[in-house]
């Protein structure tokens, strides 16, 4: 019996240093979680939006030097890294 009061004492003590050493509530958290997920999910977007500008205006090039140069064989360079893309603000 000394065992079983001592060890829901032990429990109770726990959960009681757990909830006073929490850094958030879940309510808290879950709103934490949510506002960094539309941060992420904003990143995401102007990154494909970049991409998806850069990959344009690179076919284009193609384009306009097959244009200009017919059926030659013509080197065109594209400049776009990844990591660029990535962390454009």
């Amino acid at each position: 019996m000394k065992f079983l009061i001592t060890f829901l004492a032990g429990a109770i003590a726990g959960a009681a240093a757990a909830l006073m050493l929490a850094p958030k509530s879940g309510s808290e958290l879950r709103a934490q979680m949510a506002e960094e997920a539309a941060k992420d999910r904003e990143r995401a977007r102007r990154g494909y939006e970049t991409a998806s500008q850069r990959t344009q205006e690179s076919y284009e090039k193609v384009q306009q030097k097959m244009h200009l140069h017919g059926d030659e064989q013509v080197d065109v360079e594209v400049d776009v890294e990844v990591d660029e893309v990535l962390t454009d603000e």
